[in-house]
């Protein structure tokens, strides 16, 4: 295994010079290998001499083609090394940047210490995050090792094979052919993703890729990188738009298949489960072209404006992530989370499926951009996510059960830290859970998230666990940063809440401050007079454009307290 003290010394310079060298030496060899060839017809020269001379010549030119395939080899390896080494050496810095922004070092040795000696002084929240930190560093580490090492041992290997003369020309005669052998011999092998990787993991198993590696992941291996957190939101999208067309293929053929057996089965689906599993299997069809119609336009190319985070077809419950804006870039980054009954198909008129929260996150984008400008900070862009990566309970009765919370909330936590840990800058982000998504953030941020604030919508409770000691701090906030809607006539926010069921009751819980559902006017800014904002009643209008709700939710993503209404 190597160390973080051997990787930094690598030098790209002597990588560089062997790589000129190794190209000299190449066409050195076509250049010898010509004249032999040239030479070695020996025209004029008949007889058992002549023939004998020949046989020496071509004797000669195998050695040449020999020395050609291993150069070759050996030119390809520093090529790959160069490439790889620079990559490496890229995550090392960023993992650098990051360690000395937190107060840690990483040392020689894969160490990660701690520079802060005196923890007194920190609060509860500045102690979560900066453990948290410690926590993704000790990974990135972790992935940085584990990919110099496995350079370092290709490298052997290809070099090893080149002394011991064991490159092979396959047959070449010239060589110029046999440099191409060779070099197919001398590549460097890509590492997949680490098993059961934490974002950290993954962040930094993708940063120390090749450009190369990255773009035959995305071209050959989509699935291998689309729903991995830790991972660009680019890169995400692209490689899960690719599977778009594959998903629908396989699901199809599965249909077809279920829907041959109950044909040919007297019974129908009496005494099997294809019947249930092509019903399953339509409303995944149907979840894929509600994805499809939310990220393609009406001419099926790919809406600027959107990214898909999430693909999963698997289990019972589909699951999709889209994103309005630019998830990589953005200065503010919301998540909202839907709680029971929600789909990802497209379900008219009820309000909790993707098409609807996809079309009001955006209604939340374009007010914070709204109020930002207002603010004077027009120039900061935000981004907005529906995420729909769990199976919810599909009735308030399933949803007495803790464990859809419990069972989730490292997938919820999982994403939100891969969007943090995807970027070495620090958006600022927002969580927003509605319903029975509210007990899913709650139970995900209690994990521990880069989370900067969280709003919690017609919550039925906020600790899924009966018996724990829970409140605000558990939640691992800054202080100041847990907010509450919760709207006249909401049965889920007043009367659920109230029994316990799901844990405290949030209404009047100590140190979540509770925002205005009600109509009324926002506040003038400079030449932006004040305007009207619509109340939101019921369990459902939390979310809808040009209400009170949206504007205060719209205001905590964009970080600007100092203009909430609160109740």
């Amino acid at each position: 295994m190597v160390s973080i003290g051997e990787i930094r010394e690598w030098d790209l310079g002597a990588l560089d010079s062997l790589v000129t060298a190794l190209t000299r030496r190449a066409d050195t060899l076509t250049e010898l290998d010509a004249q032999l060839g040239s030479i070695g017809e020996l025209n004029g020269w008949e007889g058992d001499a002549g023939d004998a001379a020949r046989r020496d010549f071509v004797r000669v030119r195998d050695d040449v083609t020999d020395k050609a395939a291993a150069v070759g080899a050996v030119r390809r390896l520093a090529i790959d090394t160069e490439s790889s080494v620079e990559a490496l050496k890229g995550a090392l810095s960023e993992a650098d940047y990051l360690a000395s922004s937190y107060r840690f070092e990483i040392r020689p040795d894969n160490t990660v210490a701690d520079l802060i000696t005196d923890r007194s002084g920190l609060s509860a929240e500045e102690l979560s995050d900066h453990d948290r930190m410690k926590v993704e560093l000790t990974d990135r580490v972790e992935q940085i090792v584990r990919t110099g090492t496995d350079i370092e041992t290709d490298a052997e290997k290809v070099l090893r094979a080149a002394a011991d003369g064991k490159i092979d020309d396959r047959g070449a005669s010239t060589a110029e052919e046999a440099a191409r052998a060779g070099e197919d011999q001398g590549r460097l092998s890509r590492l997949d993703p680490p098993a059961d990787g934490s974002p950290a993991d993954n962040s930094a198993w993708w940063r120390a890729l090749t450009d190369e590696q990255r773009a035959e992941i995305l071209e050959q291996h989509p699935a291998m990188v689309g729903n991995l957190d830790g991972i660009p939101a680019a890169a995400r999208n692209e490689a899960n738009l690719a599977l778009l067309e594959t998903e629908e293929a396989r699901l199809q053929q599965v249909a077809r298949e279920l829907q041959k057996e109950l044909d040919d089965n007297f019974f129908g689906g009496a005494f099997s489960n294809a019947d249930a599993g092509l019903a399953q299997t339509n409303e995944k069809l149907a979840a894929l072209d509600a994805i499809r119609d939310q990220m393609l336009d009406g001419y099926g190319q790919p809406r600027d404006d959107r990214q898909l985070l999430l693909l999963d077809m698997t289990g019972e419950f589909p699951k999709a992530a889209v994103a309005h804006g630019d998830v990589d870039t953005a200065d503010h980054v919301a998540v909202f989370v839907g709680g029971t009954g929600g789909t990802v198909a497209d379900k008219p008129n009820e309000g909790n499926d993707l098409p609807t929260y996809v079309e009001q996150t955006g209604w939340l984008k374009a007010e914070t951009e709204e109020q930002l400008k207002r603010a004077g900070r027009g120039e900061e862009t935000v981004a907005t996510i529906a995420w729909m990566g769990y199976e919810p309970p599909s009735n308030l009765a399933q949803a007495s059960s803790p464990h859809y919370a419990v069972d989730n909330a490292p997938k919820l936590q999982d994403f939100l830290n891969g969007v943090d840990t995807s970027r070495t800058d620090d958006p600022r982000m927002t969580a927003i859970g509605h319903s029975y998504g509210s007990l899913v953030t709650s139970e995900a941020l209690q994990h521990g998230t880069g989370v900067d604030a969280a709003v919690f919508m017609g919550s039925p409770g906020l600790d899924a666990e009966d018996g724990d000691v829970f409140g605000v701090p558990q939640m691992n906030l800054p202080s100041g940063e847990a907010y509450l809607l919760k709207a006249e006539e909401d049965f889920v926010g007043s009367q659920v809440a109230g029994t316990g069921w799901f844990g405290p009751n949030p209404d009047g819980m100590e140190g979540l401050t509770r925002l205005s559902t009600n109509e009324g006017m926002i506040p003038a800014h400079g030449d932006f007079p004040g305007e009207s904002r619509k109340a939101s009643t019921g369990h459902s209008e939390y979310t809808h454009g040009d209400t009170m709700s949206q504007y205060n939710q719209a205001i905590i993503v964009a970080g600007l307290p100092q203009e909430l209404l609160v109740r």
